[in-house]
């Protein structure tokens, strides 16, 4: 287990060091400087002579190549610092640990609902199956995932929030939450958060329980589960005790590759609905060319990944202890 560790962990360093080496590339070779664009909107027709912008270009460290400018992205980063943003003028750790959180409100709770709703939904469909119950909620649930989230957000804003008034249109507070007793500051934070957390979890929801009820359709046909079904044991419990343990290995994979999503699977949601995360500053870090903003966030998407990876292969050995780690 501990040679299984140490082995991972060297290979999702290297993974680190490669992802980030070509991401640093991709990025400084994209048209446009953090120079150009901020001069751009601060006056169109200010004009900048060459020497003022290479002066620029040094403070900023724009003038050297991007594989010089990588390694020093890396020496600092050794030392535990992310850099400061062109754009805020804040070191890009304080941004980060500042936007993480409405970020992990919204998909912690989003996914939660998934999971929690995904797991009845594939059972119940799973023990009715060949029924027209069955066929009727796979149809949905296949609508469903293939509904695009943003046309969703914008059909909520436009009638649950606009013209039925039940929901705020954006935003994660209402503008009176200073006054607000500490249960109404929960409940408005809740309440801004239902549309955006619809928006977010519906499609998640719509894939596991297809997932499930598509796994639990193979193990069914098992020889072990007529063997159950031979003892006379009802059709509920050779489902929760016997076949959906089965499905749990495939499922914890899904979770493990879900970790990611987490900070960086609200991209459009949040932006849609002016919710201030990570999903949201990426976008604008992107728009302003943001080096270093932008480089902290991908190095922290993958190493989400990469731990996310890990922990469905440990999760693995747990659900199913004939599979071992080191043999990986």
């Amino acid at each position: 287990m501990f040679e299984f560790l140490v082995r991972r962990l060297l290979i999702g360093v290297f993974t680190l060091l490669c992802i980030t080496f070509l991401l640093y590339a991709l990025l400084r070779f994209m048209p446009g400087t953090p120079l150009t664009l901020s001069l751009s909107e601060v006056d169109p027709t200010k004009t900048i002579s060459l020497e003022q912008l290479e002066q620029l270009k040094k403070v900023y460290g724009l003038d050297k190549p991007f594989y010089e400018a990588y390694f020093d992205w890396l020496k600092q980063l050794a030392q535990g610092d992310l850099g400061s943003s062109f754009s805020h003028k804040k070191p890009v750790a304080r941004l980060i640990g500042e936007r993480i959180g409405p970020t992990l409100f919204l998909s912690i709770t989003s996914l939660l609902v998934a999971y929690f709703g995904a797991i009845p939904i594939g059972l119940f469909v799973a023990a009715r199956s060949g029924t027209r119950v069955e066929r009727g909620i796979s149809t949905g649930l296949y609508m469903l995932y293939s509904f695009p989230n943003f046309v969703a957000a914008l059909l909520l804003q436009m009638w649950v929030a606009l013209k039925m008034g039940w929901f705020p249109l954006f935003g994660i507070v209402s503008d009176n939450y200073e006054s607000l007793s500490t249960f109404g500051k929960v409940k408005d934070q809740f309440w801004h958060l239902m549309l955006p957390m619809v928006c977010y979890t519906y499609a998640t929801l719509a894939y596991d329980s297809r997932f499930i009820n598509a796994n639990l359709q193979e193990v069914v046909r098992q020889d072990y589960i007529r063997t159950a079904k031979a003892k006379g044991l009802t059709g509920w419990t050779i489902m929760f005790r016997h076949a959906f343990r089965n499905t749990l290995i495939p499922l914890i994979t899904s979770i493990g590759l879900m970790l990611p999503s987490l900070v960086s699977g609200a991209v459009i949601i949040e932006q849609i609905f002016n919710w201030p995360g990570i999903g949201r500053m990426f976008f604008e870090s992107i728009t302003a060319r943001d080096y270093p903003l932008l480089m902290g966030l991908l190095l922290m998407f993958s190493v989400m990944t990469v731990i996310g990876q890990l922990m469905a292969d440990i999760l693995y050995a747990m659900v199913d202890p004939r599979v071992r780690l080191g043999d990986r």
